[in-house]
């Protein structure tokens, strides 16, 4: 049994959705090439938080009214297109920080070269926007192609401001058009997939934004690597996790909805107890 606010226990209702994700993902990355298969496949062989396809899964469910087959099979489409999109973005991250480690195993530039890590990542990336394009409404695509944009500037700057060059305010805008963009992406999207009314569509957008801002904080917090950033707070993770729930506000009550709080508070306990390695087990 997992503990009432573990990762396991908030995913509870929609793990058989994060199954087909996880399922959905194996089956794209095969590509006909066995050895860009391997390559590519290799991606995937850690367990992860599976945080912004979940983000999308609650947010469409906590919006849902009459559901059918078609609309689930594209909220599934979505989160695995979201989640292809944010380790592509991981393998780019890893080449341009020259990083060694992701999640405790060699970084795919360190087995091979930054050239066969970039490519792999181009491959993920149009994977994503394959679905997207064959499963998904072109209102619901929108807001992620503009996140993906978004999330490329946001390194953009990153590299212009490396080391101890970077104060909070930079911090800041990094991080809202990465980690923050693409979880509001995700909360966005996930609301469209179901039809709600764009006041309620920009809510869940303000959510995923202030719980990436959080998220992000309190990751880099845990991580120690803050101490090169001037004025950095970590106050402002609970102020940005407190806006998360003023934003949800909107819903009606729903299991769905408690989850979405839940993940807030998880973040909040992740920042007091200064760990976070909590990963999803997936039936």
């Amino acid at each position: 049994m997992p503990k009432k606010n573990s990762i396991d226990a908030i995913y509870q209702p929609i793990l058989p959705y994060l199954t087909r994700v996880q399922r959905n993902i194996r089956r794209e990355i095969r590509v006909e090439n066995k050895t860009v298969s391997k390559i590519v496949d290799y991606l995937f062989q850690t367990k992860g938080k599976l945080l912004r396809p979940a983000l999308a899964i609650f947010a469409g469910k906590a919006v849902a009214g009459l559901e059918d087959e078609s609309t689930d099979e594209a909220l599934v489409q979505l989160a695995t297109a979201i989640e292809l999109i944010h380790n592509a973005s991981l393998v780019h991250d890893d080449i341009l920080d020259d990083a060694g480690l992701r999640r405790e195993i060699p970084t795919l530039n360190k087995i091979y070269n930054n050239h066969v890590a970039l490519l792999a990542g181009d491959v993920l990336f149009t994977e994503a926007f394959y679905l997207m394009t064959h499963h998904l409404r072109q209102e619901i695509i929108e807001p992620i192609t503009k996140i993906t944009s978004g999330m490329c500037q946001g390194e953009l700057i990153n590299e212009l401001y490396p080391g101890d060059n970077l104060d909070f305010s930079t911090y800041l805008t990094v991080i809202t058009l990465k980690t923050a963009g693409l979880m509001s992406g995700a909360t966005q999207a996930g609301a469209k997939v179901f039809g709600a009314p764009q006041v309620v569509v920009d809510a869940l957008g303000e959510y995923g934004r202030n719980v990436g801002l959080a998220y992000q904080i309190v990751d880099d917090y845990v991580d120690d690597e803050t101490g090169s950033i001037e004025g950095f707070s970590l106050d402002y993770a609970f102020k940005a996790a407190e806006s998360a729930r003023e934003s949800l506000k909107v819903l009606s009550p729903s299991i769905y909805k408690d989850k979405l709080l839940d993940i807030v508070d998880l973040f909040i306990e992740m920042a007091v107890q200064k760990d976070m390695s909590a990963t999803v087990k997936l039936p």
